[in-house]
């Protein structure tokens, strides 16, 4: 069972990014192997919903964004990159406590290693971009304390160190996928990079399949618990 309040992430159509499995979909905005014109991002950009950056904003520590300054002038695509990373490498520790914990079932844990090694790819793509700006690759949390300092900036209110069995375990990854999906939709919101888009967009699809196969793990067979949004963000 999963958690209830957890909801699942944005999926849409297009080519494969990094990551993302065979027969993925990417939203419009990723349409185009020669990055997007202005009116199909501009398209995209308006249909991120307005609470995104507020609400996922607060991730992680300064240099980053802060919920004040979410709505604020735009970060500059170094910023959105190290924000981004800084939650990816969040996701990454999670599944390594989970693959840990000696509770994840047989079946279990051949899709975990297998999500675990597209985040990497995730960050391994991303930091390419991220360096090539400037910038510095973020720190992965180092232990418990700062794994559940970094959940609750993500408003994720649970504590890692309490969870006893895989449906907690795969509980808890399904909300981080869930916020993760949030910080691509901001993430598409303010870059500037075409190809940066589109990355981050084919990305975002990737992580809407984790949430979706991680609740069947949970729900095997419950086809409203597995995919419980009736409309994803993209368009045709």
């Amino acid at each position: 069972m999963t958690d209830p309040d957890a909801t699942a992430p944005a999926v849409a159509a297009g080519a494969t990014a990094p990551g993302v499995a065979a027969g993925a979909t990417a939203p419009a905005v990723a349409a185009s192997a020669d990055g997007l014109t202005s009116t199909r991002r501009d398209l995209v950009r308006g249909g991120v919903a307005a609470g995104v950056a507020a609400a996922v904003a607060a991730a992680v520590a300064p240099p980053l964004l802060s919920p004040a300054s979410a709505r604020a002038a735009p970060y500059g695509d170094a910023g959105v990159l190290l924000f981004v990373l800084s939650v990816e490498q969040v996701i990454v520790y999670g599944y390594e406590q989970a693959l840990a914990s000696g509770v994840i079932s047989a079946s279990g844990q051949p899709v975990l290693k297998l999500f675990l090694s597209q985040e990497r790819e995730h960050i391994d793509a991303l930091s390419v971009h991220l360096v090539r700006l400037g910038g510095a690759v973020p720190a992965a949390p180092t232990d418990l304390q700062t794994f559940e300092v970094a959940l609750r900036k993500l408003k994720i209110r649970r504590n890692p160190a309490k969870l006893r069995n895989e449906r907690q375990y795969v509980g808890l990854l399904v909300r981080i996928e869930t916020a993760l999906a949030a910080v691509y939709e901001f993430a598409i919101e303010q870059l500037a990079d075409d190809k940066l888009i589109q990355t981050a967009a084919q990305i975002m699809a990737n992580e809407g399949q984790h949430a979706t196969v991680l609740r069947e793990l949970t729900s095997p067979g419950n086809v409203q618990l597995s995919v419980p949004r009736p409309f994803v963000s993209g368009s045709a």
